[in-house]
């Protein structure tokens, strides 16, 4: 079956990466994002970033409910 796959990747001021976590969902058509994978985001050095990136299983690429409300539970770390 489809599942779909989060990443989440923190790098440091000079690109570096220095943290990375996934959540796969075997049996289920989402993944989530655990409240550790949160942390680390906001764990991220002075001057760095983080990338969060998923599928779609379904094809259909317009953001679910559900992305906008963590893409705003990040922005707002």
């Amino acid at each position: 079956g489809q599942h779909e796959t989060l990443l989440l990747l923190s790098f440091d001021g000079t690109d570096r990466l220095v943290a990375a976590s996934e959540s796969r969902e075997a049996h289920r058509a989402r993944a989530t994002m655990t409240p550790a994978m949160v942390r680390a985001a906001v764990a991220t050095p002075p001057g760095g970033f983080v990338l969060v990136a998923h599928n779609h299983p379904s094809g259909d690429l317009r953001p679910s409910p559900e992305d906008i409300a963590l893409t705003r539970q990040i922005a707002m770390l």
